[in-house]
């Protein structure tokens, strides 16, 4: 196995746990992925931004947005109506 391929797969180890345990977020983690395969030489910088070009990456892009902006009003909603129980059971 050549050094390139050990790198890889490292990197891509790396990425698959971040993702399975969202230490960093999701879209963090592509991000570093990417910048590490184009710091260390694997692919070079327009290689690793071409991706960037092609709509259906935008369209994605442009809805996890969307949808992290959704997911933080239902987290303020929920907080909101939140109850919580008493030492003698009594929600206040």
């Amino acid at each position: 196995m050549t050094p390139e391929i050990t790198l890889v797969l490292c990197i891509l180890a790396a990425a698959v746990i971040f993702l399975i345990t969202e230490w960093i977020p999701m879209e963090v983690t592509a991000l570093l992925s990417l910048g590490l395969v184009a710091l260390t030489g694997l692919v070079t910088p327009v290689e690793a931004l071409a991706g960037f070009s092609n709509p259906a990456v935008v369209t994605v892009w442009a809805g996890f947005i969307i949808y992290s902006q959704r997911g933080i009003d239902s987290h303020r909603r929920c907080q909101c109506h939140r109850t919580f129980r008493t030492e003698n059971g009594r929600k206040t």
